[in-house]
């Protein structure tokens, strides 16, 4: 309680841009919702890797997931419809962010997701 949470201004600049973009795009969109998303990575200077390589440098992919989703905020109503998020960042020669948001149509498959109880 009482804690505040620190936004980086850098990080603040970047949601405000997706923010402006995403409403461009239309919604909101209703019911449970799926998101994929690719983080292009701009490529180390010391240290180059392959173009399509796994980026496992900072920023941690759950910052820049939290940092997308909030600026995508116009195309739902509330961030819980996000029932279904897959996330990678990889090296590009072209940093940059792709996402395909849609709604989910059926329910998950009752034998992968069944709880024993």
């Amino acid at each position: 309680l009482g804690k505040k949470i620190y936004t980086p201004k850098r990080t603040r600049e970047w949601e405000q841009y997706v923010f402006y973009s995403a409403r461009k795009l239309g919604g909101p969109l209703e019911g449970a919702l799926k998101i994929d998303i690719v983080f292009f990575m701009k490529q180390r200077i010391k240290k180059p890797q392959k173009i399509g390589e796994y980026h496992i440098f900072t920023p941690d992919l759950d910052n820049l997931v939290k940092a997308l989703l909030d600026g995508l905020a116009p195309l739902y109503n509330d961030d819980s419809q996000l029932a279904e998020v897959n996330a990678r960042k990889i090296y590009s020669c072209c940093p940059g962010v792709w996402f395909h948001i849609k709604p989910l149509t059926s329910p998950p498959s009752d034998q992968l997701y069944r709880s024993r109880g």
